[in-house]
């Protein structure tokens, strides 16, 4: 058995902007993460949602932005980040 205190346990909150958030279905959650990278972010997706939605969530032009700023993994989250997906902008 794991100890529970050897955990590093990060809360976040993830929203999803425009398409993805059609794609969620739902605007934010809340998660839980076992660890704080990026990774454990993933992870924690897949625990929540579908497949595909955490495949178009990944998809190469798709931006994550932690706290307001864009990031590219690998990153590290802080209990209590915000994390947003942005999808491609598009426009003439």
């Amino acid at each position: 058995m794991v100890n529970q205190a050897l955990i590093d346990v990060t809360n976040v909150s993830v929203k999803f902007f425009a398409t993805l958030k059609e794609v969620a279905g739902r605007d934010e959650i809340a998660l839980t993460m076992d660890g704080r990278d990026a990774a454990s972010l993933k992870a924690a997706l897949v625990r929540e949602l579908a497949g595909d939605v955490v495949d178009a969530l990944y998809e190469p032009d798709v931006r994550i932005a932690v706290n307001q700023s864009l990031v590219h993994p690998p990153f590290l989250l802080d209990d209590g980040d915000e994390v947003a997906f942005l999808p491609p902008v598009t426009g003439g």
